[in-house]
This record gives C-alpha cells, sequence and structure tokens, in this order.
C-alpha cells in the first residue's frame, strides 16, 4: 500500500462552500465513532451504526453541500482492524464523491503511528 493519503487538517484549504465535519477527541470505540459521524455529518436517522451503513452514507451524502470536508481532531481509538476499516470506507467514500463530481476531503489532527500502521493492512 502506497503512503498515507489523507493530509493533516492543518494543510487543507476549503472553499467557502465547504460543509465542515469535525469529528473532535479520538473516539475510544466503533460505537462512538458512529455516533460522533451520524452527528457531525447529519446521517440519516436509517443510519444503522455498524461498518456497512456507515460505507453507504459516506458513499452518498446527497443531503449535505456538494463539497464535504471531514476533520478529525484526534486518532480514532480503534482496534489496528477497525482503524483499517474506518480508513478504507474514508477512502472509498473519496473516490465514490469524486466520481459523482463531488469533494470529500478527509484529513487527521497528525499523522500518527496508529494510522500508518492501520493503512498498510488496507488492501488496494
Amino acid at each position: 500500500m502506497g503512503s498515507f493519503p489523507f493530509p493533516r487538517n492543518a494543510d487543507v484549504k476549503l472553499s467557502k462552500s465547504t460543509f465542515v465535519a469535525r469529528v473532535t477527541g479520538g473516539a475510544q470505540s466503533d460505537a462512538a465513532l458512529f455516533a460522533a459521524l451520524a452527528r457531525t455529518l447529519r446521517f440519516p436517522d436509517y443510519f444503522g451504526r455498524n461498518w456497512a451503513a456507515l460505507d453507504e452514507c459516506l458513499g452518498d451524502l446527497s443531503w449535505l453541500p456538494r463539497d464535504v470536508a471531514l476533520l478529525h481532531d484526534g486518532t480514532p481509538g480503534l482496534s489496528r482492524k477497525e482503524l483499517a476499516i474506518y480508513l478504507e470506507i474514508l477512502r472509498d467514500a473519496q473516490v465514490v464523491a469524486a466520481e459523482e463530481g463531488r469533494i470529500l476531503t478527509v484529513a487527521f489532527a497528525e499523522q500518527t503511528r496508529a494510522l500508518n500502521e492501520a493503512w498498510s493492512k488496507v488492501k488496494s
């Protein structure tokens, strides 16, 4: 797998029309991460709070403006396997957004060892 694909929050340049969603503090479980994402990204009520539902909602985001930035203030405190799943979902959501002419910017406060190790587990 290549180098870590997500920039640091400080390096992101956004337009005034970008919808900015912040995930504050490192969520310490998948349930906490799902809750934070549902709240900040205004997920529909049908969001199932699991990895498949997260993949579905991040791959849509049609209820938000065309450009969305998801900025993480910390590294989610997930297992390496769960963090790899999350990073893969984020990457896939960016691909879907680009195919639809949308922009989904994903960034983290800093590139931590945990993020790099999890990213190395993501299949290309």
